[in-house]
């Protein structure tokens, strides 16, 4: 074999060899993309248990105010007969505004957990957004390595032709063939 056959096998193994390395590299991308996706996944149902708890949590304690307000109406109302005083007037006005600004109060316990709710809700959709988005680049990152892998591997292909073109002009100009005869 001559020299400038080995030296253009060699080339070309050389990006073979690259192009091997560049499909790895690209499987290991991917991989990486893939991992942070399943973290955005496993965050996306931590924020949907958290979402389900505070629903649960916003649920007993406006159940808990409202009972409250039913005992404390309750008082109110045997207070106000164990006076004497007829339930009308001033000591009707008192126990309805103090009615009206317990219901503002469960109220604004219920916009307040709804709105924790919903954001935590909204965030966990982020989240699986975002890994979607990751698993798409993903399979981009791999596709583009083996895109990459075959044009070095045909660039080497080609670079070896080449240069085993110009010895073989080398050696007919020169008048020799590269071989012991």
């Amino acid at each position: 074999m001559s020299a400038p056959v080995a030296l253009a096998g060699l080339s070309f193994a050389g990006s073979a060899l690259q192009s091997r390395g560049e499909a790895a590299s690209g499987r290991d991308e991917q991989r990486a993309y893939n991992a942070r996706a399943f973290n955005q996944e496993l965050t996306a149902a931590d924020l949907e248990t958290q979402s389900l708890l505070q629903s649960a949590q916003t649920t007993f304690e406006l159940d808990k105010l409202r009972g409250k307000m039913k005992a404390t109406r309750g008082s109110q109302m045997a207070a106000v007969a164990a006076s004497g005083v007829t339930y009308s007037g001033s000591a009707r006005q008192f126990v309805e505004a103090d009615a009206t600004a317990q219901e503002y109060d469960a109220l604004m316990l219920q916009f307040s957990g709804n709105a924790k709710t919903m954001g935590l809700k909204r965030n966990a959709e982020i989240e699986r957004m975002n890994a979607g988005i990751l698993k798409s680049e993903a399979t981009v990152a791999r596709k583009n390595a083996k895109a990459k892998g075959a044009t070095t591997l045909l660039t080497g292909a080609a670079n070896a032709g080449k240069n085993m073109y110009m010895a073989q002009s080398v050696n007919s100009v020169g008048g020799t063939n590269g071989s012991n005869s």
